[in-house]
C-alpha cells in the first residue's frame, strides 16, 4: 500500500490516514454542563452559608456567655468561653458548611465504629448515672441540669442521684416498679400537684420534675460530641442546639453535621451518594477557578476528541473513584471538588500520548511535560480540601476508563488486536477496583496513620489539623 511520512519521521499507512480523516470534533457540551453546575454551586453555598474567615488556620474568638455549672450556686454563671473558628484559605465557606452541602466526609457514608467507640459509647454511658442538680431553694421552676454526683457541689446546690431532671419519672405512665416509662421522652406530664410527697424518695421525684432545666443537648465540631450546655454557650462554640431533647442519648448529632437526605436508620449514616456530589462542590473561589481553568483548557479538547456521552464516562467514573479511594484511607477528612476527575482527564492525556505515539513529532518532551503537570498536580494536592488519594485514585480509574472510552487509532492488526485486548482488561480492572474499594470503605478499617502525610504538609503550626484533614484529632 501507498506509504506516508509521519510526524515523528517514521512511515504511516494510509489506513491510518483515513482514520485521522475520519475523526469528528465534538462539541464540549459536558464541559460546559458541569463547569456551568459548579459555578452555581459555589454562588449557591456561599449566598447561603456566607464566607468562613479567609486564614490559614483557626480564628481564636473568646466572650463572655451564661453557661450551666453544678458547680456554682445557683446552676447559672457567666463564664469565659473559647471558640476555635475554622479559616478556609480558598475562599469559601466553613468545613462544617462544606460537610452540610455534601462534602466527602467518610463519618457520614457510613458509620464508624472508631467514633463509635471513642465518642459515642463514651457519652452514652455517662448519661447512665445521671441524677438532677437543682439550684438550692429555688423552689418550683428553679433552674436545674442534668449531672453526674461528681458535678454537683451539694454545699451550694441540691441533688436527687437516680433522676434525670424531666426524666421518665414526669410521665404519668411512669411505673416504680420498672421505673420506666413506656411513652418518654414524648410522653403526657404529670403536674407537680400531682406527685405524691410522702417520703423523701418521693418528694426528691416531685422536685425534679419540677424544676427548669436550663441546658439542653448541644451537638458541637464534625464527630457526633454532644455537651449538655446552655443555647448560649452552644451557640458561641458553633454548636446545634435541640430545644425539644433533654439528654444526648435521644438524637444522633450526625442528623445535624450530615444534612442532605435522611438516613434510613438514625444511628448508621447511609449517604454514599456524596462521592458523586462532591465533584460539583468546592472549598472556595481559588479552588473553583484552578479546575475551571483545567475543564476549559484540557478537559474540552479531551471532550472535543471523545464527545460528551464517554467524556461524562471518564469524568464521573475517575471523580467518584478517587473519591471512594479517599473516604477509605483518610475518613476524616473533608475534601471535595472535581480534582480527582481532572486527575482521570490527566491520565486521558498520557494514554493519548502513548497510543498515538508514533504520530508526534516529539513523543518524549510531551510526556515529560505532561510529567510536570502531574508532579504540580501532586503538589497541589498537599494542601487541604485538595485530596491527593483522592487523585491517585482518580488517575488510575482514568487510565483505566481511557482505555475503554477514548477512541483510538490502530496501527495494524496486531495493534489493534492488542488494543482491544487493553480495552477489556480496562473494564474488568474498572469493576474490580470499584468492588474492592468499596468493599474496603464498608468494611471500616481503621485510619491509615500514614496516609495523611501524603495528604497535607505543615505549611505554619498545626496547619493541617486545623484546615479539617482530621476532624477526629481536632478540637471543637
Amino acid at each position: 500500500s501507498q506509504e506516508y511520512t509521519g510526524g515523528a519521521g517514521g512511515k504511516i499507512d494510509k489506513n491510518v490516514v483515513k482514520q485521522l480523516n475520519a475523526i469528528y470534533e465534538h462539541r464540549p457540551f459536558f464541559t460546559y454542563f458541569v463547569s456551568f453546575v459548579q459555578i452555581l454551586v459555589m454562588i449557591i453555598a456561599v449566598g447561603v452559608f456566607s464566607l468562613a474567615p479567609i486564614a490559614f488556620g483557626t480564628s481564636n474568638k473568646q466572650a463572655n456567655r451564661e453557661v450551666a455549672d453544678g458547680l456554682s450556686p445557683g446552676i447559672l454563671t457567666t463564664q469565659l468561653v473559647q471558640y476555635a473558628q475554622p479559616g478556609n484559605f480558598w475562599i469559601g465557606v466553613s468545613p462544617s458548611s462544606l460537610v452540610l452541602l455534601a462534602a466527602k466526609f467518610t463519618p457520614c457514608i457510613r458509620k464508624d465504629n472508631i467514633i463509635q467507640e471513642q465518642i459515642l459509647d463514651p457519652q452514652l454511658a455517662a448519661e447512665t448515672n445521671l441524677g438532677c442538680c437543682m439550684a438550692q431553694g429555688t423552689g418550683i421552676n428553679g433552674a436545674c441540669m442534668p449531672a453526674a454526683s461528681d458535678q454537683c457541689a451539694t454545699s451550694v446546690n441540691m441533688y436527687f442521684p437516680g433522676f434525670t431532671c424531666g426524666g421518665p419519672q414526669c410521665c404519668m405512665d411512669f411505673n416504680l416498679a420498672t421505673n420506666k416509662s413506656l411513652t418518654y421522652p414524648n410522653c403526657q406530664r404529670r403536674p407537680y400537684n400531682n406527685f405524691p410527697r410522702t417520703t423523701a424518695y418521693e418528694s426528691a421525684m416531685a422536685q425534679s420534675c419540677s424544676c427548669q432545666q436550663v441546658v439542653r443537648p448541644c451537638c458541637l465540631g464534625l464527630v457526633g460530641k454532644c455537651v449538655l450546655q446552655t443555647e448560649a454557650y452552644c451557640d458561641f462554640k458553633g454548636g446545634t442546639w435541640h430545644s425539644d431533647n433533654l439528654l444526648c442519648s435521644e438524637l444522633s448529632c450526625f442528623k445535624d453535621i450530615c444534612g442532605l437526605i435522611p438516613f434510613a436508620k438514625s444511628d448508621s449514616p447511609d449517604q454514599w451518594y456524596r462521592v458523586y456530589l462532591a465533584l460539583f462542590l468546592h472549598a472556595g473561589f481559588i479552588h473553583l477557578l484552578f479546575v475551571l481553568l483545567f475543564q476549559y483548557s484540557v478537559t474540552l479538547d479531551i471532550e472535543k476528541l471523545s464527545g460528551c456521552v464517554r467524556m461524562a464516562c471518564i469524568f464521573f467514573l475517575s471523580g467518584i473513584g478517587g473519591f471512594v479511594v479517599s473516604a477509605t484511607l483518610t475518613p476524616y477528612q473533608v475534601s471535595t471538588g472535581a480534582t480527582p476527575a481532572c486527575y482521570g482527564v490527566l491520565a486521558c492525556l498520557l494514554i493519548e500520548l502513548l497510543q498515538s505515539w508514533q504520530l508526534l513529532h516529539s513523543p518524549c518532551t510531551e510526556l515529560f511535560k505532561l510529567l510536570l503537570l502531574l508532579v504540580f498536580a501532586l503538589a497541589l494536592g498537599l494542601l487541604p480540601y485538595v485530596d491527593n488519594w483522592g487523585n491517585v485514585g482518580g488517575f488510575v480509574f482514568g487510565l483505566l476508563s481511557a482505555l475503554v472510552f477514548l477512541p483510538y487509532i490502530t496501527f495494524g492488526k496486531f495493534d489493534a488486536a492488542r488494543k482491544l485486548a487493553l480495552l477489556i482488561a480496562g473494564a474488568v480492572g474498572i469493576v474490580v477496583l470499584m468492588i474492592l474499594w468499596n468493599v474496603l470503605l464498608y468494611h471500616n478499617q481503621p485510619a491509615c496513620k500514614w496516609c495523611e502525610d501524603f495528604d497535607c504538609i505543615d505549611i505554619v503550626q498545626n496547619f493541617c489539623t486545623e484546615n479539617s484533614q482530621n476532624e477526629l484529632s481536632r478540637g471543637v
